[in-house]
Order: C-alpha cells, then sequence, then structure tokens
C-alpha cells in the first residue's frame, strides 16, 4: 500500500464529449494531448476500412508484417523491432525486463511522468536531474548515474518544455554511460523537429543498450489505435518480448500503421502545418506579454508566472482544453497543443479571457 502510494498517477487530458457535456457547450477544442489536428492520411483511413471486415478474427501477435515493413523503412532488422500498445507500453515493458532488486533510473526534472510512473509500480527508484533552464542538463543527468542505475530515460524533444539537446552533447552522454545501463531515448516528436533533432539510429553504435521509442500516435495521427514501437537490439527486444501481452496491439493499427508509412506526402504536409500554425500561435501568446518555452514539437509551453490550474479550468469553461504541466512539475505553466490555425486563434482569446478572470 505504501509503495503503490508513491506511484504519481497519470491524468489524461479531458475528452471534448465530456466537457461539452458538463458546460452544455456548442463545440469544444481540445488542445491538450498533442493529437494531430489533421488526423490520418488517405491512406490509413482506406487500410482501416479494410481491416474491419476481418473483426471476428486475432490480429497477428506481435504485428508481424507491421515488424518487417519498419524494419525496411528504418534499415534495421526485423528483431530490432518490436511494436507496442503506444510507447508507454514500450517503458513498462523495458522496466518489466530489465528492473532488477535496488535498481534506479535517472530521469530529468520536468519530462513525460510515464517513466516515473512504470519505475515506481516496478520498486525501482528514481533519481531526477536538474534542468538548464527549459533544457535536459545532460551534465547533471550523467552526475545522477552510478553502480545501481539501470535506466536513463531522454525524450528528445522533451515533453512538455518542447525543447532538443545538442548533438555532440548527446553523443558524449551517451557514449560516457556504463555499458550496464539501459538508454531509453524517447523520439516521440522527433519528425516536427526536423534537422533540429539528431536520429537516434545514428547513436545506437555509441552504446550496447540504446532503446529508441516511436509512435504513430502524434505525426502520423493515429492515436485512438494505439501503435507505437521499439528499437533496439535483438537480446533486448527478445527479452521485452517475453513480457508482452499477447496481441497487444490490434489488426486495425497495424493496418493503419503500415499504409501511413508510405504516405510520405502527407507527413511533410502535417510537419508544414505545424511549423506554421506553431508560428502564429507563439506570436499570439507574445502578444499577450507572454513568453512560451521555443518549442520543437507540436506543442508550446507556457510559463504564466502563477498557478496554471484556475487558468485551465477558466478556458474549459470557454470551450477551449489545454492542459497544466504539473504532472511534469511546472505547476505554473500550461502546455497548448498546436492545432488548425482557427483553434490556436480561439486558444489565445480564452487564454487572455481567462487570465483576465483569475487577475481580477
Amino acid at each position: 500500500m505504501h509503495a503503490r502510494a508513491a506511484v504519481p498517477q497519470y491524468v489524461p487530458g479531458r475528452s471534448a464529449e465530456d466537457v461539452a457535456a458538463e458546460y452544455r457547450l456548442d463545440r469544444v477544442i481540445k488542445l491538450a494531448s498533442n493529437e494531430s489536428p489533421l488526423g490520418p492520411s488517405r491512406l490509413a483511413r482506406e487500410a482501416v476500412e479494410r481491416a474491419a471486415r476481418e473483426l471476428g478474427r486475432y490480429p497477428s501477435d506481435g504485428g508481424a508484417r507491421l515488424r518487417r515493413r519498419l524494419a525496411g523503412h528504418l534499415g534495421v532488422d526485423a528483431a530490432e523491432v518490436l511494436v507496442t500498445n503506444g510507447s508507454t507500453e514500450a517503458i513498462r515493458l523495458l522496466v518489466e525486463a530489465f528492473a532488477t532488486p535496488g535498481c534506479e533510473a535517472v530521469v530529468p526534472a520536468h519530462t513525460f511522468i510515464a517513466y516515473e510512473r512504470a519505475c515506481r509500480l516496478a520498486d525501482v527508484g528514481v533519481r531526477s536531474a536538474r534542468m538548464d533552464g527549459d533544457t535536459i542538463d545532460l551534465s547533471a543527468m550523467a552526475a545522477e548515474v552510478g553502480a545501481n542505475t539501470r535506466f536513463v530515460f531522454l525524450a528528445n524533444p522533451n515533453n512538455p518544455t518542447g525543447t532538443v539537446v545538442a548533438r555532440a552533447a548527446l553523443r558524449r552522454f551517451i557514449a560516457g554511460l556504463p555499458p550496464h545501463v539501459v538508454v531509453v531515448l524517447d523520439e516521440a516528436y522527433r519528425e516536427f523537429a526536423g534537422t533540429e533533432v539528431e536520429d537516434g539510429l545514428n547513436l545506437r553504435g555509441l552504446h550496447p543498450r540504446v532503446v529508441l521509442l516511436r509512435t504513430f500516435s502524434k505525426c502520423y495521427g493515429l492515436a485512438a489505435l494505439r501503435v507505437g514501437y521499439a528499437i533496439a537490439p535483438p537480446a533486448l527486444v527478445s527479452a521485452m518480448d517475453q513480457v508482452r501481452d499477447p496481441f497487444n496491439t490490434n489488426a486495425l493499427g497495424h493496418a493503419a500503421a503500415e499504409a501511413a508509412l508510405e504516405d510520405e506526402v502527407f507527413l511533410r504536409r502535417v510537419v508544414r502545418h505545424n511549423a506554421t500554425a506553431r508560428a502564429r500561435l507563439v506570436a499570439g501568446l507574445r502578444a499577450l506579454g507572454l513568453e512560451p518555452v521555443p518549442s520543437h514539437a507540436n506543442f508550446v509551453l507556457v510559463p504564466l508566472g502563477r498557478p496554471a490550474a484556475p487558468v485551465v479550468e477558466a478556458m474549459t469553461r470557454r470551450g477551449v482544453i489545454v492542459r497544466s504541466a504539473g504532472m511534469s512539475g511546472l505547476p505554473d505553466a500550461i502546455r497548448i497543443s498546436v492545432g488548425l490555425v482557427e483553434e490556436n486563434d480561439r486558444a489565445i482569446e480564452a487564454l487572455d479571457a481567462a487570465l483576465a478572470e483569475v487577475m481580477a
């Protein structure tokens, strides 16, 4: 009971349907969960329709065909790929497969709560490394690594700050870690960063236990289907596969993900939209006198200089759902997902009104 009480709770963003019902609103804009406003590609939607004809059948266990397709797309062996129920399942499988009594994990002070949650559930100690402002401080993380360290978790770009770490510094950091450490590089938002972020595939030769986490939920717009994947040395993939539940991913997700990989034109459109809409959103925030953190992802972190919870509630009552960064240790900041241009403009209006309300 005591150990479970220490586990941080992940609180999902509220759904538009729930908010509309509670506040009797005709329209609700959800900018809380970093979903793609453009949704999936036409090819992915059509693939789901075809796959739906076989709903009475179990999916391929482990998504063998998708694994092969990903391997070919990435230039790796299929034995180095594991398909998971979102990247969050991959985090849990890693910890379950490699945790040992008394081991610890090192995480940045302000990052995705799923790393700490998975570790606490497995009784793995967590050491939090200070940040360098809004950016992950690799020197501080290295200083926390010791003989008992089994995992190092690093998101690049980082969630919720949207910042990236320098290429040369990241290479030195990974190369300098002890061989017994499992280095987990979460690249859920890498497509939005473009050349500003190091491709994790280029880092695998620097350390024997580098694990890359990626997802189809963000840039590919398949959040509802929960398809993620890990790229790791075959021995690590095999160990994770042994603790994986059977049929952990579904046939609709497999089909949609395979098709999404084929539609590179659509992917480039999503990236272009995000860059343009994010710039407009940042300009609107600055016009309110706020200074958002420079982001390389599909969201923007906005320090408010006051508790975020009342502002989030006031915006929600106005039909715009955003996210407090309190779960990541930043209770005075909100995270706004980049939506359609008109959605972002509405968010600026709602934030302006909410700030006026809470300051009155």
